[in-house]
């Protein structure tokens, strides 16, 4: 049987951050006493507890956390206990955690069937947050390389940079014949 795990998804200090389930049961909130303890101001000090049946199934318990606790976006009652399944997304507090049951699955609708991969079976491990490349920046660039290629942009720009100019030289002139009156 593979081993279960959670990663943190959430932008932070712990971004990426994946915690083996090899117990049976983890306490996780704010505080060095629990299992899994995320130092961030949203979650409780104990906020939940991800516990593993006597079938095998994984569920997750809400422990009447202050900023509570969602499943794939929908809201977790205090005290009430939801199963987690292959890529459910549960968040604590304003922390989003991934569950990776480390086995392959497969989803079949009448139309389509997609997998589910865990990063175990694809032989790249684990990838560090500081070794991936930032692709925010692709649209951006993409934007600006399109407005310095428009010729019609560009001669009105020219046009305003002209004009500036010659308003410089003509207070600069000015400034000059005051001077020597």
């Amino acid at each position: 049987m593979a081993t279960a795990k959670i990663q943190i998804l959430s932008d932070g200090p712990m971004r990426g951050n994946s915690f083996q389930l090899t117990n049976d049961s983890y306490t996780i909130g704010r505080t060095d006493s629990c299992d899994i303890a995320i130092p961030d101001s949203t979650i409780s000090g104990h906020h939940c507890t991800l516990f593993r049946t006597e079938e095998g199934v994984y569920m997750l318990r809400d422990e009447g956390s202050t900023n509570g606790s969602s499943l794939n976006g929908e809201p977790i009652e205090a005290g009430q206990e939801v199963v987690l399944k292959q890529g459910d997304i549960f968040q604590l507090g304003g922390i989003e955690v991934m569950f990776d049951t480390g086995e392959f699955t497969q989803h079949a609708s009448t139309h389509t069937s997609s997998h589910v991969i865990s990063l175990e079976h694809t032989g790249t491990g684990e990838i560090q947050r500081n070794t991936m490349k930032n692709m925010a920046g692709t649209t951006t660039t993409k934007r600006a390389v399109q407005l310095r290629d428009n010729k019609g942009s560009n001669a009105i720009w020219y046009g305003v940079i002209a004009l500036l100019a010659l308003a410089a030289l003509g207070v600069a002139g000015m400034v000059f014949m005051k001077m020597f009156q």
